[in-house]
């Protein structure tokens, strides 16, 4: 699948690399809730995308530029639910690639060929609320605040609070 800027491809074992270089970089990783530390440790991550592809619950696409394909990151639907035409997206950049259009252009792209194939009427993402690119980034495509989630997670030993936007697609 392509965009004005960007190549998307199907996630596989071999992108192992990839995946690493980005859920353990500090920048990526500030506001996500799945950090790595080893390249091996990043195997988790692959079996996951793997088994999630393979049941049905989640899609995902490793985001490439063009013209040289480099990899610049990942945007994916997980707990994809037919019953409830609703799933929840995730999505990261390489630094030097935030702040540029790019995921913008990647939700312009991905969402209506996810409401397509999976016949969604829903799409959740759950931020963490210092995370104000992420936050402008869902406001500016559709997606509203719906509330937040008090101390709902833990993340570096303490309870973080989470944001939850959605967006009605039809």
């Amino acid at each position: 699948m392509l965009s004005e800027r960007l190549l998307f491809r199907k996630i596989n074992e071999n992108d192992q690399a990839f995946i690493f270089r980005g859920l353990s970089d500090p920048e990526v990783i500030r506001y996500y809730g799945i950090y790595y530390t080893t390249y091996e440790e990043t195997k988790i991550q692959m079996d996951w995308y793997a088994e999630n592809e393979s049941s049905g619950i989640g899609d995902y696409f490793l985001i490439c530029s063009k013209p040289d394909f480099e990899e610049i990151g990942v945007c994916g639907l997980y707990h994809i639910s037919s019953q409830h035409r609703k799933a929840e997206i995730g999505y990261w950049l390489i630094p030097n690639f935030q702040g540029k259009g790019y995921m913008t252009e990647v939700l312009q792209t991905l969402l209506p060929y996810w409401q397509k194939k999976f016949n969604l009427h829903r799409i959740e993402a759950e931020i963490e609320p210092p995370n104000v690119a992420s936050q402008k980034l869902l406001l500016k495509n559709g997606f509203e605040l719906e509330g937040r989630k008090k101390d709902a997670e833990i993340k570096n030993g303490e309870f973080i609070s989470l944001d939850f936007y959605a967006r009605i697609l039809d």
